[in-house]
Parts: C-alpha cells; structure tokens; sequence
C-alpha cells in the first residue's frame, strides 16, 4: 500500500490540494449497548411545546446530534465516550467507543450509517444502525473535530480546526483539503444549496466552500471571535451562519456577495439548522433556542425551567419526526422543540 504525505499548512487560499489515502482501520467492535430511560419534562413557551429528556444521571454532556437511517436520533457523548441510539419516546442505548475515543461530531452518511470523529485521534468511526463499530484511520488529524457533514459526492468531509477540511469515502479512502492561511481553523461544515461543501472558521475571519472535485473558495465571513460552529443551507438559496461574538445570525450568496447580518440581541448563537417550514433554528449557550425567518425576523424562546448556562445547545437536528431536536453540552440532556403542523 502507497500512501502519500500530507502537506502542511500555510498555502495561500483556493489552491485545494488534494491528497489521497487508503486508511487502515481496526476490525469491527461488538454491539453491546447499556439501555436506559430517560425522563421526559414538557412545557409551552409562547405557544411552542417543548420537551427535555434528561438521563438517570446527568453527569455527561450531549455534544452533537444527527438523525439515523433507522428512524432514530443518534448523539455523541464525548465524556462518558459513548455514541447513543435515542427513541422519540426517550429510550438511551449507548454503544461504548473505543478506549480514549471520545467521540464528538456526527452525521448520516450515504451508506445509512453514522459517521463520528473522535476526539484528538487520526479516526473516523462508523457506526451502523445495530451498534457496530469500526474504526478508520485518516491522514488529517481532525483533532476537535466539531463538524462532519455528508456531501453531495456521498463523502463524509469534516473539520479538522487547524488543518483544513478532511474527508472520507464510505469505502475507507480518505484525503485532506487545504483551506487557508495558518489562521484558518475549520470546524464547522454544511452541504450548501449549491451541493458544495461550506465550512467556517472557529473565529473568522473566513468562510467558504469546496466543489466536489475539491477547488476551493474562501469570502470574507464578517466573524471577529465567538464559537461559530453552525453552518447550513437556507429554503432561500443561501448560506446561513452563527456569529456569537457579535449576536447575530448571517447569510451570504453562493458566489460570496451580499453578506447580511441579523441581529440577535442578547443571544449567543453556536449552532443553526435548516428546518422543513422553510426558517432556520439555532441554539445557543444559555439554554434558548431560536428562529429566524429567510427574511430576518427573530423569534427567541426560553427553555423550559429557565435552565441558562446549564444548558449549551451544540447540537441541532431535524428529527424522524420532523422536530428541531438539540443536545445539551453541559449535561445529558436532548430536547425537542415541536413545530406546528
């Protein structure tokens, strides 16, 4: 087997150097899952029901959560280094990663399978719908990797905070993109409307997108700071962003014009989502979530119990239910944010 050598950052912007792999990866862990049933609390706020799941014991934070090809919610638990299969009725079953993984990102790949990074490792894991797990080594180290997105091309890309956008076939091959300058820190990543793959900096000041044959092309996102993770395609046709350290919510065309921002006054936006009404959600780090129309107008609404910073939504999905479903950071929490039908 021929692998090649990464290069190493500092290349000037759209140059997208491609570099390819074959991953080793380590044969398939056992299904066994611990179930557990998680209580349910339900509350209207301004005339939205909203429901919190907590564990039996809240002792681990929920970091990012995806829907499964199986009709269930699917989290990571970095702390308690689990992945967990969750019913729309509160049934937990966590499947334990490998030793130290503590898993962190995770999508749906084209496969029916989730896709997780762990944390500061060279793998990416699989998970299929039954428990199993596999590992996959991968040449861009996607140490705190937060985002991992399936593109268009049936890839699974992720952030890698530091060295670009990595990627990974369902196949096991796997290669690193180059992104930007040495400031550049991937970490969150979004199929956009134009079947490109967008990604934004932790702390600006870049976003940008990358074709399917791997150019890449980088704007000038307005971020100054703040945990920007969120990244998706708006009904329309544009990109949608988290911008924390300023309180708002942006937007930019495809082609990187007419960059808008929306004020979210007092809000801490981390994470947004594309819901089937046609607005955007998002979540933020003192227990709110919120929804913003394609035209900007913003609704903010107050968890249930008022929890604050006990609850960081860092996670946010649409549900087999078509609900907003998010995860709670600082405790082993998932909620659902009911929309009218």
């Amino acid at each position: 087997m021929i692998v090649k050598m990464y290069a190493r950052r500092g290349m000037l912007l759209c140059t997208g150097v491609v570099l390819l792999a074959v991953s080793l990866h380590s044969p398939a862990a056992s299904a066994r899952g611990a179930v557990t049933k998680w209580s349910k609390e339900t509350g209207v706020v301004d005339g939205m029901k909203i429901t919190i799941f907590s564990a039996p014991q809240n002792n681990t934070g929920v970091f990012r959560i995806a829907s499964g090809s199986d009709g269930n919610l699917w989290f990571s638990e970095p702390a308690a280094n689990a992945v967990v299969k969750f019913t729309t009725a509160g049934k937990a079953t966590a499947y334990p990663a490998a030793l130290g993984a503590k898993p962190e990102g995770l999508a749906l790949g084209a496969d029916g399978n989730i896709w997780f990074a762990e944390w500061n490792t060279d793998h990416i894991d699989r998970i299929t719908p039954k428990g199993v797990i596999k590992q996959y080594a991968v040449g861009a180290n996607p140490t705190e990797s937060c985002g991992l997105a399936l593109g268009s091309d049936g890839k699974i890309y992720f952030a890698t905070d530091g060295q670009g956008v990595g990627w990974i076939a369902t196949n096991g091959k796997t290669g690193l993109i180059e992104t930007g300058d040495n400031s550049a820190q991937p970490v969150g990543v979004g199929l956009g409307p134009d079947k490109n793959m967008w990604f934004i900096d932790v702390s600006g000041p870049h976003i940008g997108k990358i074709t399917p044959k791997f150019k890449v092309t980088a704007y000038t996102s307005g971020i100054g700071g703040g945990a920007n993770w969120g990244i998706t395609a708006g009904s329309d046709g544009r990109v949608w962003y988290t911008d924390e350290a300023n309180a708002q919510i942006d937007a930019i065309n495809i082609d990187g014009t007419g960059l808008t921002q929306y004020p979210v006054p007092g809000g801490t936006p981390t994470m947004i989502i594309a819901g089937p009404d046609g607005n955007l959600y998002f979540g933020e780090t003192g227990g709110v979530i919120g929804r913003i129309t394609p035209e900007g107008v913003v609704t903010r609404y107050t968890l249930p119990g008022n929890p604050g910073a006990n609850f960081q939504i860092d996670g946010m999905t649409v549900g087999p239910d078509g609900n907003i479903w998010f995860a709670n950071d600082a405790g082993a929490q998932v909620g659902m944010f009911e929309l009218k039908k």
